[in-house]
């Protein structure tokens, strides 16, 4: 069993859990390895929550909530420029409340939401933006 499916029992039964985030899609806010303090949600999440959600194929994913439609919802990792497909609500098992780092990032209320929000809008942005100015320094000075 992965830790991701262990997680996603336990949520079911209304067990909060601890696990450590996998990948890049939700820099900068949440880096791989982080531990993450994720609660019970079954299926309610608000724009802004970053929350763990089981996909159609079994697997689980943590990205930030961006739209809801009905008994729809998008979420999107915070490093990505595309959201990800919608899913039923019922697939939302957990919410993210904090971030343990050697001082928890709390993640709850709407501040935070709102703060989320702006970063996952923001950061891949600057991203993109940073990329594009390497390449035109590069050229730059292969041109010189």
């Amino acid at each position: 069993m992965t830790e991701g499916e262990a997680a996603s029992t336990l949520l079911e039964a209304g067990i909060a859990v601890r696990l450590a985030a996998r990948g890049q899609s939700m820099k900068p806010l949440v880096r791989s390895g982080s531990l993450l303090r994720v609660v019970p949600a079954r299926g309610e999440a608000k724009i802004g929550d970053i929350a763990l959600v089981r996909l159609e194929n079994g697997g689980v994913i943590i990205h930030r909530v961006v739209a809801i439609d009905g008994g729809r919802v998008t979420t999107k990792g915070d490093a990505y420029v595309t959201p990800d497909g919608a899913v039923d609500r019922s697939r939302i098992l957990g919410r993210v409340v904090a971030v343990e780092r050697p001082l928890p990032i709390p993640l709850e209320g709407t501040w935070a939401r709102a703060f989320g929000r702006l970063v996952g809008w923001l950061y891949p942005k600057l991203v993109i933006a940073r990329g594009t100015f390497r390449a035109r320094r590069s050229a730059s000075s292969r041109n010189a």
